[in-house]
């Protein structure tokens, strides 16, 4: 699953815990544009500060929820 593998990646630079808020579709231009748009709240590369309008902008996402491996086995069942 990509987000998975991606939060993998990402929890190597970092020596704390990282949860994933939210997840929405878009694609590499989609992600520059918001880094762009939230880049006052930038730290350094994927890191951001979870405070103002950037924390506004993710409270209006649907959280994300990991999916559950159980379910997909007995999808792949039927």
């Amino acid at each position: 699953n990509e987000p998975e593998r991606r939060m993998s990646a990402l929890s190597t630079s970092t020596n704390g815990a990282i949860k994933l808020l939210a997840l929405m579709e878009g694609g590499h231009g989609d992600e520059k544009e918001l880094h762009r748009r939230f880049s006052r709240f930038l730290i350094r590369g994927e890191w951001f500060k979870h405070k103002g309008e950037l924390a506004a902008f993710i409270a209006k996402l649907p959280p994300y929820e990991k999916p559950d491996p159980q379910r997909k086995k007995l999808r792949k069942r039927r």
